[in-house]
């Protein structure tokens, strides 16, 4: 028999020693292997990269961005969003004036979140007030006086008749 031949009729040892089999190795020397079988990219196990690369270790970020950054503060996605005062991302909600959370911020009439009002001079939670002739921060009606204009009472008890005790008696 010819070196190299298995038998005289010129067959020669396939991959698993077989005389005149069909067995043979795959790329990766394998006898009767598959091959580089996906994901795998050699065969050594290797999968592509996010850049096509065999073996590479450049990776999609959560964003879907090969070696991007990821979701970076203050955003909570990747669309650039924050999240609302109630911890939504991309929430509409927000602090009114008050502090609160989705709250209708000062309440009508009141001048702070404290339920204070505004004086008669605008100061809110002033203590200035209105006198009885509608001043603000006036006398009220003076010492002697029956009304607003100064006015006394005449003799016949009418404020502001003008009588006076000659008159009367």
């Amino acid at each position: 028999m010819p070196e190299g031949y298995c038998d005289c009729a010129g067959h020669v040892l396939d991959c698993n020693n077989d005389c005149g089999g069909y067995a043979a190795k795959d790329i990766c020397g394998i006898c009767n292997g598959p091959g580089v079988v996906a994901p795998f990219c050699d065969c050594d196990g290797n999968k592509r990269d996010c850049k096509g690369f065999c073996g590479g270790t450049d990776e999609m970020d959560e964003c879907n961005i090969c070696n991007g950054p990821g979701i970076v503060g203050p955003f909570c996605d990747c669309a650039g969003h924050v999240e609302d005062c109630m911890g939504k991302c991309g929430g509409l909600a927000m602090m009114d004036k008050c502090d609160v959370c989705n709250g209708d911020g000062i309440p009508e009439g009141d001048c702070d979140c404290d339920e204070n009002k505004e004086d008669c001079e605008g100061t809110c939670g002033g203590s200035v007030g209105v006198d009885t002739c509608g001043v603000c921060d006036g006398p009220g009606v003076a010492e002697g006086a029956c009304n607003c204009a100064g006015d006394v009472d005449g003799c016949d008890g009418v404020c502001g008749s003008g009588l006076e005790m000659d008159i009367c008696n």
